[in-house]
């Protein structure tokens, strides 16, 4: 059985800017896990790294329902950043 994504980051409104994708091998994983993937790894002072985003958990609901988990991440790692987190 697939990890499912329950966190109430699937109802951020953000993800609705992200284009939808779904492509492999990333099709179908939650892309508010991508994001603070992301984030985690920007303040952690680590490069970005996009092979993480394979093992998250997966996600069709609400808003991060087929929206690209690699703009995603690439988001939450900006969002640190340029300060704005």
């Amino acid at each position: 059985m697939r990890n499912i994504c329950n966190s109430e980051h699937r109802d951020y409104p953000q993800f609705m800017l992200l284009p939808e994708d779904q492509s492999y091998p990333l099709r179908h994983h939650c892309a508010g896990c991508a994001y603070e993937l992301g984030v985690q790894h920007a303040r952690e002072g680590r490069a970005m790294d996009l092979h993480g985003i394979e093992g998250l958990p997966y996600s069709q609901a609400s808003n991060v329902r087929h929206r690209s988990p690699e703009l995603a991440y690439r988001m939450g790692y900006d969002d640190v950043e340029s300060g704005r987190l």
